[in-house]
């Protein structure tokens, strides 16, 4: 019984300092961003890459606009309504942010020290199973819900860095097919200005016709360089939900399935409760 007792004032002991660790150096570590500057920066480049293919969408779809007739006015609209996956995307990135210091203060500042002294009181009070429990769960929950933002981080950092000359990519090439969309569009204006003075000087009629013929070209030419970016952006934005929104959520479910599976049937063992534990000392 005082092997018992002994074990008990010592499990006490390293839960209180476990507590208190994880509430004055711990916690302060984990819910500092200073100590967090790789994933913020990574954070911060996604950020930048969805800023510049909404501009890129949004130059892309106003250069359509101002082409003549309705045959690019599909396609604009479509440019359009992309800000607002986007604008979700965005939204995602900026509560991985927030969430990467928060969870961290709130899983080692507020949930494993309550942990840490709900399993003191389980440690004077054996016959409260439930209490033991409890405090294993609590722990692990707030080791999980710390480790979830840098983890799934990590994992799409890889899967984005695959994609970062494609995305680059896309975005030189939508804006390049914009600024000439401008330069048609401006062309095109000015043969139509010629065309208000075809009256008074019928010698430049078939220069005129010239320039309308290479512009109808470049045109049609850019409609496949658009429809192509079209394409790219959808699939950027695929690539950034499954990464943004989607990994957050399978590490988090993945996680809470690995310790389920490793500490579910211990936890539960015969040999753990504390009715043995008090026949063997």
């Amino acid at each position: 019984m005082q092997k018992y007792l002994k074990m008990q004032y010592i499990a006490a002991v390293f839960l209180l300092i476990v507590g208190i660790l994880s509430f004055t150096v711990i916690g302060n570590y984990a819910s500092s961003a200073e100590n967090h500057t790789a994933s913020i920066k990574s954070l911060d480049e996604k950020k930048k890459v969805v800023m510049n293919l909404t501009a890129s969408s949004t130059l892309l779809s106003v250069a359509l606009t101002a082409l003549p007739g309705d045959t690019a006015t599909p396609i604009a609209e479509k440019l359009a309504d992309l800000s607002g996956y986007f604008l979700f995307i965005m939204t995602a990135i900026y509560l991985e942010k927030f969430l990467l210091t928060v969870l961290g203060f709130a899983a080692f500042k507020v949930i494993l020290p309550i942990a840490c002294i709900i399993g003191i009181f389980a440690v004077f009070f054996p016959q409260q199973a439930r209490l033991r429990y409890i405090a294993i769960k609590l722990g692990l929950f707030a080791i999980i819900i710390a480790s979830v933002i840098p983890l799934s981080l990590t994992i799409s950092n890889k899967i984005e860095d695959t994609q970062k000359s494609s995305i680059s990519e896309s975005i030189d090439s939508a804006n390049k097919t914009a600024t000439k969309l401008k330069k048609s569009s401006k062309s095109n204006s000015s043969s139509k200005k010629s065309d208000n003075i075809f009256d008074k000087a019928k010698d430049f009629v078939s220069d005129a016709k010239d320039k309308a013929a290479d512009i109808g070209n470049s045109i049609s030419v850019s409609y496949e360089k658009i429809k192509n970016a079209l394409n790219s952006f959808i699939d950027i934005i695929a690539l950034f939900i499954v990464t943004t929104c989607i990994i957050p959520i399978l590490t988090l479910i993945a996680l809470i399935w690995i310790t389920n599976m490793f500490f579910n049937l211990q936890l539960n063992h015969p040999s753990l409760l504390p009715s043995n534990l008090i026949k063997r000392s």
